[in-house]
């Protein structure tokens, strides 16, 4: 979670909740937000700043997000593109 919060796409960590939610993936929309609200507010790398605490609930986070909670996400896709077939 962190490397793509941190690194890859920093700047759109509020479309990456919305989005999840939007294509139904509210458990793993749930588990970034908590994600984000563990980051520090001025956007320093997260090791830097955390403690003990705040480590081991990413970890958490992380391992509950990499156990796919919502399904398969290729599945989830399918089924949005579905819903939505004749407005994409």
């Amino acid at each position: 979670i962190l490397s793509f919060l941190q690194e890859w796409f920093p700047k759109q960590r509020e479309q990456i909740v919305k989005s999840l939610s939007e294509i139904g993936a509210t458990k793993s929309s749930e588990i970034i937000k908590r994600a984000i609200e563990l980051l520090p507010k001025d956007r320093s790398w997260f090791f830097e700043n955390c403690d003990e605490k705040s480590e081991k609930e990413m970890s958490q986070l992380d391992r509950e997000f990499s156990n796919y909670p919502d399904g398969i996400m290729s599945d989830l896709y399918r089924k949005y593109a579905d819903k939505y077939r004749d407005e994409i």
